[in-house]
């Protein structure tokens, strides 16, 4: 007597053998269709074909050379970016060697100099796109850097009061940002002043 592994065993193989028979039509079936295919239709599918593969290689050529441009410009802007950084720097000692004051004919003729080489500088890199970010105005974190908050006196808090090192834009970009001083509430310095008077009486009652 046949197990119940065997007859499930042998349940299977119609089924089997039905999914196979099937693969094996459709194979004989798009053999059969093109052997009776006339040659004219066999170089209309041909070229077909080749289309096909000639449109994707090319899709995928135009999208490699997309992405080395994208990976070149890229390249390109981040050196153009620390070589601007860099100059910033030359830039900045030349400004403080401005606001040095020189006594005599030697002395105005090489701050003269400076500032001479200081212009053709800037003007070298404001044709390059760099620009420096204007002084004073509202503080703005996306190109301001604030170092200090001093009394805002007149002004509302928030101002600009003060640019402690120039800040430049190139492009749509931030080069560097502008280190300042921003103006800061009235309602801190008024606390501050009322707890001195406090303290005072505190140590007064303590005597």
């Amino acid at each position: 007597m046949p197990s119940s592994k065997e007859r499930t065993d042998a349940s299977d193989e119609p089924e089997n053998e039905s999914v196979a028979g099937q693969a094996a039509d459709g194979e004989l079936t798009d053999a059969e269709a093109r052997v009776d295919e006339t040659p004219e239709q066999r170089l209309e599918r041909e070229s077909a074909e080749y289309l096909a593969n000639w449109r994707r290689a090319r899709a995928d050529y135009q999208n490699l050379r997309r992405r080395q441009r994208e990976d070149i410009d890229l390249a390109i802007s981040r050196a153009r970016e620390a070589l601007f950084s860099e100059l910033l720097l030359v830039l900045d000692t030349m400004d403080m060697a401005l606001e040095t004051e020189c006594s005599g004919e030697d002395g105005r003729n090489l701050l003269l100099g400076v500032r001479m080489t200081r212009d053709q500088l800037m003007h070298l890199l404001e044709r390059d796109g760099v620009r420096p970010v204007p002084d004073g105005g509202s503080f703005d974190p996306a190109i301001h850097q604030a170092v200090e908050t001093v009394p805002g006196g007149d002004e509302p808090p928030g101002q600009v009061v003060e640019t402690v090192r120039t800040g430049y834009r190139m492009g749509d970009g931030v080069l560097r940002h502008a280190q300042v001083k921003v103006s800061a509430a009235e309602d801190a310095d008024s606390d501050g002043e009322q707890e001195s008077p406090t303290a005072s009486e505190d140590e007064t009652a303590s005597a």
